[in-house]
């Protein structure tokens, strides 16, 4: 029996008019998997279509087509976005999706094989557009087929289609609140920190970009906000200057653990380590962002991060920033809302 799964991606892939792309097979626990290269392409859901429209699209798949707007070395491209993944083995559990009976293949196992491929794919390619695949965020869709392929027949109890994903609107709503703070704000925003704060959000759920531009924002944050309080607490005369340059050699001056600890509490009595949670969700990020520059993987722990951890990290991030600009002057604090966003609907 094949499970056949379909996966939309959330980027297309070019392909060149006459190649001849291998089936890549790969053996997975129970499973015999082949993984189709693209060559189909499905109609994105609008922004505010309806929550089965990502899904639904995977059942009408329509063959790539080649343009003669585009040439890559004098021959036509043609832009795919479905992955399609077969499954086999002699027979799969498709009863009703419940705790005792999960999913056949794991959307895990499926997204992990998938994942696998195209981070191969993105290296050798030089294709940068392709980023990892999220289990829950990228609308899949898994056919059950007989061994030649040939649609199943009815069967009480059991199924023969499987739709899982979640429809990400991925943006803020504009409001009234926004405006006026725009219209009414006289202080000097957009800060550094904070632009690259709202990077690191927008390259979630790519683990390696997130975390660094993460970190980025909290070391810019936290330089910032000491000299604002040095301005308001002044050192002896020359002292701050000695600390933060030290003749030129950057690796004499504090580090940022040392700036959210030793020199926040100098100038205002408390330290991100009297916040537990905070400060664990600092060492993580600073801990993920030393394993990734040094050995190539973020890692915290004993434990590589992947794209939920991430999230996690870049929220605490932004926590963290939230709570130290509660320790600056009012008129130096930003003006801020919450986003109203970014929404997901989940199926």
């Amino acid at each position: 029996m094949i499970a056949r799964v379909l996966i939309l991606l959330p980027f297309d892939v070019l392909i060149r008019e006459g190649d001849e792309l291998a089936v890549l097979e790969v053996r997975e626990s129970d499973y015999s998997v082949r993984v189709h290269p693209p060559f189909h392409f499905a109609t994105r859901p609008e922004l505010t279509g309806g929550l089965l429209d990502g899904a639904n699209s995977l059942s009408t798949l329509q063959t790539a087509a080649f343009s003669d707007n585009m040439l890559v070395d004098g021959r036509r491209v043609a832009a795919t976005n479905v992955l399609i993944l077969d499954f086999s083995k002699p027979a799969f559990d498709r009863s009703s999706l419940t705790a005792q009976a999960p999913a056949d293949p794991d959307p895990n196992l499926v997204f992990r094989i998938a994942n696998g491929i195209l981070a191969k794919l993105r290296v050798y390619s030089r294709a940068y557009q392709i980023k990892e695949l999220v289990v829950g965020r990228d609308p899949c869709r898994t056919v059950y087929l007989t061994d030649d392929g040939q649609e199943l027949e009815e069967e009480e109890g059991k199924i023969r289609v499987r739709v899982q994903g979640a429809g990400p609107v991925g943006f803020a709503a504009l409001t009234t609140d926004a405006i006026e703070m725009i219209a009414h704000s006289d202080n000097a925003e957009p800060y550094v920190w904070d632009q690259l704060l709202l990077d690191a959000y927008e390259l979630l759920p790519d683990v390696g970009g997130a975390v660094v531009m993460a970190a980025a924002a909290l070391e810019t944050f936290i330089a910032w906000a000491l000299d604002i309080l040095h301005q308001e607490r002044q050192l002896p005369p020359g002292l701050w200057n000695w600390i933060k340059v030290r003749n030129g050699d950057h690796t004499k001056e504090p580090s940022v653990k040392e700036k959210f600890d030793l020199l926040l509490r100098t100038f205002t009595g408390t330290s991100l380590k009297d916040d537990t949670k905070l400060w664990r969700c600092f060492t993580e990020l600073r801990d993920a962002r030393n394993s990734l520059v040094h050995e190539g993987i973020a890692i915290v722990g004993k434990s590589r991060v992947d794209a939920s951890k991430a999230k996690e990290l870049v929220v605490g991030a932004d926590k963290i920033i939230k709570w130290g600009e509660l320790l600056l002057p009012e008129a130096r604090r930003r003006a801020r809302t919450d986003a109203i966003g970014p929404f997901t609907r989940r199926l």
